[in-house]
């Protein structure tokens, strides 16, 4: 309730409170967690850093800072890509038509824009999005069981097993997804920014989105973040381990982009927060949707849907706030050493250290 009503410091001293009752491990890490956001908000950054480096030392999956990744993440950025995307003469996609319209493919790193921009795309009467979900990753695993080398294997695969691919993603979205046929599915997944080969080998005429954010902003926010998956979760367990993540992520999506001559639409959080009409604009012209108009109604349609699986449920459902622009300035400190690793997404974006 305190936090709720705005009242931070008794807030703290709550949390604070709660934490000193006993030193059992069930529901330390929520609680840290928690006090870690309200120092945040106390502006006592050096305060919110130590919690937070308890927080994820409690945590039973996160995998030691001085101990590199390992793991399907790991995979997806370091793999090689192929010279050429070009499919195999002969084994070019099937048509994409039959079922629906191929899907609004929504990704970036996480903690940078994306759940705010599904939100306003599913506002949409013409757009209907689901939770978050794996599909993509699924078709690679599934790829892979069959000893297929991803993405080296794509250009070759034969039409009909490109077409038993796609029916299985828009089986598997039909359970998540209440689409009509008039309505484009919006596949929002942060992580599909490593899957740029699979989603358009299944629908080479699909719309990719990639959400962008100044790289600390994004960064700081995930290190706030308490992830289940535990890849992510042991990512985001340092600002120096997010660092480096984040200029992979930022590397691979450009090379698989460049490979692919991929048409995609690079859209900034702050400019969807600080200019929207002009960014939705953008995004209706990418899209061809006459009018977008109804996706600034996307607070009350959040609220409409409930739940959404997503650490950012509670700021999607209010209106936009542009608070948490420049909030890694308070911790400068800590990221000074880490803007080299930055500096060329830095660039790209066109963000000032």
């Amino acid at each position: 309730m305190a936090v709720r009503e705005r009242r931070l410091s008794d807030a703290r001293c709550d949390f604070e409170r709660a934490l000193a009752i006993g030193e059992a491990r069930r529901g330390r890490p929520g609680l840290l967690f928690a006090l870690a956001r309200v120092l945040d908000q106390l502006e006592d950054p050096d305060a919110a850093l130590r919690i937070l480096a308890e927080a994820h030392a409690l945590c039973p999956h996160i995998v030691p800072p001085d101990t590199p990744p390992r793991g399907w993440l790991a995979w997806l950025v370091e793999r090689n890509a192929p010279a050429s995307m070009a499919p195999a003469s002969g084994s070019a996609a099937p048509p994409e038509t039959p079922v629906f319209e191929a899907p609004v493919f929504v990704l970036g790193f996480p903690r940078s824009g994306t759940t705010l921009l599904e939100q306003m795309l599913s506002a949409h009467p013409t757009l209907v999005s689901m939770d978050e979900r794996p599909l993509i990753l699924d078709a690679v695993r599934d790829m892979r069981a069959h000893g297929l080398a991803y993405p080296d294997a794509l250009p070759a695969l034969a039409p009909e097993v490109v077409d038993n691919m796609r029916a299985a993603y828009w089986q598997s979205a039909a359970q998540h997804a209440c689409q009509e046929q008039s309505q484009r599915l919006v596949d929002k997944n942060p992580l599909n920014m490593l899957l740029l080969p699979m989603i358009l080998r299944l629908f080479p005429r699909a719309c990719v989105i990639r959400c962008v954010r100044h790289p600390c902003d994004a960064i700081l926010s995930c290190h706030f973040q308490s992830f289940s998956d535990p890849e992510v979760a042991s990512m985001s367990a340092s600002l120096p381990r997010l660092a480096e993540s984040y200029a992979a992520f930022d590397r691979r999506f450009h090379t698989d982009a460049d490979a692919l001559d991929a048409d995609v639409l690079v859209l900034r959080y702050e400019d969807l927060v600080q200019e929207t009409d002009t960014a939705l604009a953008r995004i209706g012209t990418y899209l061809g949707l006459a009018q977008v108009e109804a996706m600034k109604n996307f607070a009350a349609h959040a609220a409409q849907r409930g739940f959404i699986s997503t650490p950012s449920y509670a700021q999607v459902a209010e209106p936009l706030r542009p608070d948490s622009i420049g909030r890694w300035r308070r911790y400068e400190s800590s990221f000074q050493p880490l803007l080299p690793l930055l500096r060329e997404a830095l660039n790209e974006g066109g963000y000032a250290c």
